[in-house]
C-alpha cells in the first residue's frame, strides 16, 4: 500500500474522535500470545492483506476488517473467514 502512512494517519484521528485507542504493528512483532491479545480487544481492524490478518479467529463477532489488497488479485478467503467468525469485512 502506497499511502500507508497516510492512512494510519487518519485511522488515528478519526479513532481520537471517538475516544478509540490505535495500536500499530511494526517491528519487532509481538509475539503469537500478544497478538492474540491485542486482536481479542479489537472492534476495528485495518490492515493490508495478508497473513497476519488471520489473527481475526480471536476477535470477538462484531469486529470489523478494513483489508486492503489489489484489485485485480481478489482473494476471498478473508471474506469468508469473517462471515464465519460473525465479523464485518470491508475489502
Amino acid at each position: 500500500v502506497q499511502n500507508w502512512d497516510a492512512i494510519v494517519s487518519m485511522v488515528k484521528a478519526l479513532a481520537m474522535e471517538k475516544g478509540y485507542s490505535v495500536v500499530e504493528h511494526q517491528a519487532p512483532i509481538p509475539s503469537v500470545r500478544e497478538q492474540l491479545q491485542l486482536f481479542s480487544r479489537a472492534k476495528l481492524v485495518v490492515a493490508p492483506h495478508g497473513a497476519g490478518e488471520t489473527m481475526m479467529i480471536a476477535s470477538p463477532a462484531g469486529t470489523t476488517l478494513v483489508d486492503f489488497m489489489l484489485e485485480h488479485e481478489p482473494n476471498a478467503c478473508y471474506i469468508r473467514l469473517n462471515w464465519l467468525m460473525g465479523h464485518h469485512y470491508i475489502g
